[in-house]
């Protein structure tokens, strides 16, 4: 329960970090504030070996623990949405047209969270921790992971571990399960060729608008049908 206990001692820490976080909310690849704001306070906690400007405004933070031992990774995702906030919380989005609607700006904080905690352990870790920053996580379907990836963010990594709050589930409770969680995306085009007509003789033409309507219905049930 030692960590535990010293994880409620930092609650207010936490809970400022994630306003602050949440008021400087920024778009896919223009995460610069968001950057700034996690180096500052790793800074803070010392003993970290720091990249930034990793695959854009991506940050690699390493802890190596006193002995010998694996290489464990801890990551976030740092953008936000697009969309206008209307909460009227005192902590409210300062950028207009964005906003953290989807909870980055809480698994910012969990991994500076643990960060701060681990950082004082330094002496009982066996093996490294490496807390990972991700930008770009909602630029479907090529996100900032490809990148991080490609500039070595995973080298040398045994096991990586990362979490996403989640309304549905009760306060305290953690949801896990094997194999993969959660939705994947990906984009595709479809084209569909019209065919002009009179409007006295729409038989004659192909309404590509009506097609397309009735295609956006139909692939609609595909996944509600299986």
């Amino acid at each position: 329960m030692e960590i535990v206990n010293s994880a409620k001692e930092i609650q207010e820490y936490l809970q400022n970090t994630r306003r602050e976080l949440h008021e400087n909310p920024e778009i896919s690849n223009k995460e610069s504030k968001t950057s700034e704001i996690i180096l500052r306070e790793l800074e803070k906690f010392g003993n970290f070996n720091i990249r930034k400007n990793v695959n854009g405004n991506g940050i690699i933070a390493e802890l190596i623990g006193a002995k010998e031992g694996k290489t464990i990774a801890l990551r976030a995702d740092m953008d936000a949405l697009q969309i206008e906030e209307e909460t009227g919380v005192s902590f409210e989005s300062k950028n207009k047209g964005v906003m953290h609607a989807c909870g980055h700006d809480n698994h910012m904080t969990m991994v500076l969270g643990a960060a701060y905690l681990l950082s004082k352990r330094k002496d009982e870790l066996s093996g490294k921790v490496r807390f990972i920053f991700q930008p770009a996580e909602e630029l479907s379907p090529n996100g900032g992971a490809k990148g991080m990836i490609k500039e070595g963010a995973l080298d040398g990594v045994d096991a990586i571990f990362s979490m996403h709050v989640w309304p549905d589930l009760p306060l305290g409770k953690v949801g896990i399960k094997e194999g993969p969680l959660m939705a994947a995306s990906d984009h595709f085009t479809v084209t569909i060729k019209g065919k002009p007509s009179h409007a006295a003789k729409p038989n004659e033409g192909i309404d590509a608008l009506v097609t397309g309507a009735q295609y956006v219905t139909a692939v609609q049930t595909i996944v509600s049908r299986n």
